[in-house]
């Protein structure tokens, strides 16, 4: 359940990355990190979600911590 939560995280920021018109490399330069940390970010590669790093993102593209945080839970089939 936490590495789909993460994914999911992960795949919010690439959304609001690509909503704003930014690429990878000026994302990555505004919140000073490298491109390929970013890209490993996004894509979901990292181990853990560092919450000051979570708050950095969510005040580049203008969002709440907890809506970045918040994302639907999986879907659970029933046979």
């Amino acid at each position: 359940m936490e590495d789909q939560w993460k994914l999911a995280v992960c795949k919010k920021v690439k959304k609001l990355r690509r909503m704003h018109g930014y690429s990878q490399e000026k994302t990555a330069e505004m919140l000073n990190m490298a491109q390929n940390t970013y890209s490993d970010f996004e894509s979901g590669k990292t181990k853990s979600l560092d919450t000051d790093r979570l708050r950095q993102i969510a005040t580049l593209f203008k969002v709440s911590l907890s809506d970045l945080l918040d994302t639907p839970p999986p879907l659970k089939l029933r046979y």
